[in-house]
């Protein structure tokens, strides 16, 4: 993958919000999950969400992308001079407004090349059948190689994600969802099970990706969080602990006790 990490910004200077949490509690039944959780995150900014395991982490991803309805507060979503409430929106209506969402594990067609894979989500208007016998235009062409180049799989475009590794998989999860072009990109611990070297051009394509979108990121791996994370929001028992540089977080006493200073499975 020629790419390479970029100096982190800090996005907040300048930057406008493009998503708004306010207020948000989230209940199971007579289990309180999420509690009055509140955060904005800015354009092209890299968010990590860390916390122990339970801590709410997902169930925030969850909410944001229509997964999970929440049981009171307000997201906002903003598109230049345009805002949205989407807490009460379907979840095919909020990816529609460029809200993408990769879940932990990979979800890809392994019957389809992986060429076929891309080509399958940047031809969306199509049936699978339709865009595998079609002819594609040229801009759909370009496209295609354009995120096959980005995610490092251009040269393994004609093999089956089966003769991936499992980073590999995940690039290609990734570069399904960058077909549609999404302005914000939820991540579910993209990392998870990867070695050093795969981790590492994996924050170097995340680092890059940020150029033209926002990124929340779930992780436990808390180098790879140091590496790409502008700011980074902690959760334990479904509320937020703190929220700032990783240089605030690890010197703050709360957060060390509950997170930091011990190992997590």
């Amino acid at each position: 993958m020629l790419l390479k990490p970029q100096k982190k910004t800090n996005p907040q200077a300048g930057a406008k919000p493009i998503l708004n949490l306010k207020d948000i509690s989230i209940s199971f039944g007579n289990f309180q999950a999420i509690k009055n959780v509140s955060t904005t995150v800015y354009e092209n900014e890299i968010r990590c969400f860390i916390g122990p395991n339970g801590a709410g982490k997902t169930t925030i991803l969850d909410a944001i992308c229509g997964k999970s309805p929440i049981t009171s507060g307000q997201i906002t979503y903003y598109e230049g001079q345009r805002s949205l409430n989407i807490e009460k929106m379907r979840d095919y209506d909020i990816s529609r407004q460029g809200i993408a969402r990769k879940f932990q594990a990979p979800s890809i067609f392994n019957a389809l090349t992986i060429w076929e894979n891309v080509s399958l989500a940047v031809a969306k208007e199509y049936s699978v059948w339709q865009a595998l016998t079609s002819h594609f235009t040229t801009a759909q062409k370009t496209r295609i190689q354009e995120i096959l180049h980005l995610i490092g799989l251009e040269a393994l475009q004609d093999q089956y994600p089966a003769l991936l590794s499992h980073g590999q998989k995940q690039w290609l999860e990734i570069g399904i969802l960058l077909a549609a072009k999404p302005r914000l990109l939820l991540l579910d611990e993209p990392v998870a099970g990867m070695g050093r070297n795969e981790t590492e051009r994996t924050e170097a394509l995340l680092l890059k990706l940020k150029e033209n979108c926002t990124i929340i990121c779930v992780e436990h791996d808390m180098q790879f969080v140091q590496d790409i994370a502008d700011n980074i929001t902690v959760f334990h028992e479904g509320q937020v602990l703190d929220e700032g540089s990783f240089e605030r977080i690890q010197n703050n006493p709360k957060v060390i006790a509950v997170y930091l200073g011990r190992n997590e499975d």
